[in-house]
């Protein structure tokens, strides 16, 4: 791109800086750490170790073990929660949903949430990153 447009990749680099108060890299570990975390909490039963590479955050040389503790790590300091431990409560935001559903469409009727909380709100499990 910056032979493209004619300038240096240091100059690239200082604009998105300066932009987004942040690196093109950090950026775009960022972005990836939240598209993890879209994933896991809307599909809980798909491996860890396969939504990682989905995202690109699985490092192409490193074996599985390495790229998961790695992204533990930055998704650790993205959010302030571990992978497994927002993994189990995407399984459990899962399975209450599952549980609402079916007890609503046994009921036939809403009238049984009155004066509680939105759902939404009860089984919000997504962490994104504040800039």
């Amino acid at each position: 791109m910056s032979k493209q447009l004619g300038i240096s990749i240091l100059h690239i680099e200082t604009a998105f800086d300066l932009y987004k108060g942040k690196t093109a890299n950090q950026a775009l570990l960022e972005y990836r750490l939240n598209r993890l975390c879209d994933l896991m909490s809307k599909d809980p039963s798909q491996e860890i170790g396969e939504q990682i590479q989905h995202c690109g955050l699985s490092a192409k040389v490193s074996p599985w073990v390495a790229s998961f503790a790695e992204t533990n790590l930055q998704f650790i300091a993205c959010f302030g929660i571990d992978l497994i431990e927002y993994h189990q409560q995407c399984f459990l935001a899962k399975a209450a949903r599952l549980l609402s559903d079916n007890q609503t469409t046994s009921n036939g009727d809403d009238d049984a949430r009155i004066g509680s909380p939105p759902r939404e709100t009860l089984l919000m499990t997504r962490f994104h990153c504040v800039p």
